[in-house]
């Protein structure tokens, strides 16, 4: 006879929650039978999943009698670890617990290692932690204390000096006029800006896009970066969001933290966000929209930026929270693809629906290229090669349906590849490069890899690795999507 354990992670999230399909990873190790003497017959369970909720609701275990360590690993990198003694024809409730996030509205991003856990802005002493209170249109202004932020990044290396014209017309834009340079340093400018459509286009058309990124990396004073910041500075002033930008909004508007829920728009094939921070200016490339295709509902594709003092290169933090692939998509952002590889089924059922859902599916065309057991899906009449053996096919229609999205040709160029095609697939990763950015990072980093193969037997491709390797050195690999640093490094 055996026993039943049920295992939840216990948290709350605002507007869904994730079942045990698309929940966490949980590992369960057998270590001893009852009697203390002798090791477990049962071998205990890897690589299941365990839903994060904070309803009723588990996941269910036969197991033999024993004693048992349960470990869970969440997308953040924080392992949760409980002990477990089930005993004969034993139903047992485990409910593990993850610390809770600095705001209830930030709990996805915290479990996905965003930001930090709540323990980290509030003391075990009793010293209060300093505060960042809302400024006009949009700023944020630091209460006055010794470590007041400096603006000196943002304003000597993007835009020249504080007495310069441009800084002058911020000023205005803020109706601070009143106020000196010196009161100036207590603002920190962060926001978003929305870059897909008007003045912006030529210079991110794919034909350009490239060689635009390749100058505003090089140089503070390039033509691009220039008009990037005069076209921001027109839109929104110092502000979060543009005048005709409700698309992009603060969920809170009390908010201590620069958090942003992008509302779905179906104008663009891409969203392209400049944001502004006291690091400088980034550029996020990102979905316009997430539609569920389980759920058949929108998801939430969310940007946090980082208002800190701390000395970072990058600010902006990218996820997509309330969907399927949701769990699945911060083990990809995290780097942890061997935890990916459980949820292939998820990776293959989104490639599938690419039509309803083609950002979804590059996600999981590349959960797949890096993941799949190539020897099980060799076997022809196997189970495996059933579930998984069309996703080359699935990959090529997402490369030719959707001929905007850079990803899906990467992908088919790599499936290629993998199939020791590499004439074909020289030439398909020629294309992807010409298509534009890819909006994953992950993504990006496989263009720049996969046209490496190729830099040494055709000039063309020897530029575009040049171009690519210098903009990827001011790409934020730990990001889900790509997001680009505009101007020299802040150590340069």
């Amino acid at each position: 006879m055996s026993a039943k354990l049920k295992i939840k992670l216990d948290k709350y999230f605002e507007g869904f929650n994730l079942d045990d399909s698309e929940g966490v990873l949980c590992n369960i190790y057998a270590v001893r039978k009852p009697d203390k003497t002798q090791a477990s017959a049962s071998k205990g369970l890897h690589g299941v999943t365990i839903p994060v909720t904070s309803e009723e609701e588990y996941a269910e275990f036969d197991l033999d009698p024993g004693l048992y360590v349960v470990e869970c690993i969440l997308p953040s990198g924080q392992m949760i670890q409980e002990d477990v003694e089930l005993k004969e024809g034993d139903e047992l409730k485990l409910v593990l617990e993850d610390e809770k996030s600095p705001r209830e509205y930030l709990a996805w991003q915290q479990m996905s290692g965003n930001i930090a856990r709540q323990s980290v802005y509030t003391s075990a002493r009793s010293e209060p932690k300093k505060r960042i209170t809302k400024s006009f249109r949009g700023g944020y202004e630091r209460k006055r204390g010794e470590d007041t932020f400096k603006l000196k990044s943002l304003g000597e290396d993007l835009m020249g000096s504080q007495s310069s014209p441009i800084w002058q017309e911020m000023l205005e834009l803020r109706g601070d006029v009143e106020n000196t340079l010196d009161e100036l340093d207590t603002v920190v400018l962060a926001g978003l800006v929305d870059v897909s459509e008007g003045e912006m286009d030529q210079l991110l058309a794919p034909d350009r896009i490239w060689t635009s990124l390749r100058n505003m990396s090089k140089s503070k004073k390039s033509d691009e970066l220039q008009g990037f910041l005069e076209f921001s500075r027109r839109a929104s002033g110092i502000g979060m969001r543009g005048p005709s930008k409700h698309w992009i909004r603060p969920w809170d508007e009390e908010s201590e933290v620069n958090y942003f829920r992008l509302d779905p728009r179906h104008d663009v094939d891409i969203n392209r966000l400049l944001i502004w921070t006291p690091s400088g200016a980034e550029l996020i490339f990102c979905p316009p929209y997430w539609q569920d295709v389980k759920r058949h509902q929108p998801a939430i594709v969310e940007i946090m930026l980082d208002v800190s003092d701390n000395d970072v290169e990058f600010r902006a933090n990218t996820s997509v929270s309330g969907t399927y692939m949701a769990t699945a998509l911060a083990y990809m952002q995290s780097g942890s693809l061997p935890k990916a590889k459980h949820y292939l089924k998820q990776a293959a059922e989104v490639l599938f629906e690419k039509m309803d859902n083609p950002y979804a599916a590059a996600a999981g065309g590349y959960i797949l290229l890096e993941t799949l057991n190539w020897d099980l899906l060799d076997e022809a009449n196997s189970e495996y090669h059933h579930n998984y053996g069309n996703w080359r096919q699935w990959i090529e229609n997402l490369k030719n349906w959707k001929p905007w999205l850079p990803d899906g040709a990467v992908l088919h160029g790599w499936s290629l590849v993998y199939s020791d095609n590499y004439e074909d697939a020289k030439a398909v990763f020629k294309e992807a490069y010409n298509r534009g950015v890819p909006i994953y990072a992950a993504i990006f980093a496989k263009l720049l890899e996969g046209l490496k193969l190729f830099e040494h037997e055709d000039d063309e491709i020897k530029e575009m690795v040049k171009t690519l390797r210098g903009i990827s050195w001011r790409t934020n690999m730990q990001q889900l999507f790509t997001t680009i640093r505009l101007g020299p490094s802040l150590k340069s």
